[in-house]
C-alpha cells in the first residue's frame, strides 16, 4: 500500500527521539518526577514502536486481503471499508 512519502521515516525519527528525551530523564534529581517521566516515555516508545512496525506491515499489502488481514492482526474493531 502506497503511503505518504516519509511516514515510516519520520515514526522511526520520533522513536530516536523518545530514546534520547530517556536518557535525559535519567539524571534528573528527583526520584518520583523521574519515575513519572520514565514510565511515560516508555509508555510513548511502545506506541511508537507498534505504529512504526504498523506502517512498516501496511507498506507490505499487495492487496485488499493483506490488509484485512494486518488489521485482523492488530485489532481491528471496525467493519466499515474506509481508506
Amino acid at each position: 500500500m502506497k503511503l505518504p512519502i516519509n511516514l515510516y521515516s519520520d515514526c522511526r525519527g520520533l522513536l530516536l527521539s523518545a530514546d534520547s528525551i530517556s536518557k535525559k530523564i535519567k539524571v534528573i534529581d528527583h526520584q518520583l518526577i523521574k519515575e513519572k517521566l520514565t514510565l511515560l516515555i516508555q509508555t510513548c516508545q511502545a506506541d511508537l514502536l507498534i505504529i512504526t512496525d504498523f506502517i512498516y506491515e501496511l507498506e507490505l499489502c499487495e492487496n485488499e486481503g493483506d490488509l484485512k488481514l494486518l488489521l485482523e492482526t492488530y485489532g481491528n474493531n471496525s467493519d466499515s471499508e474506509d481508506g
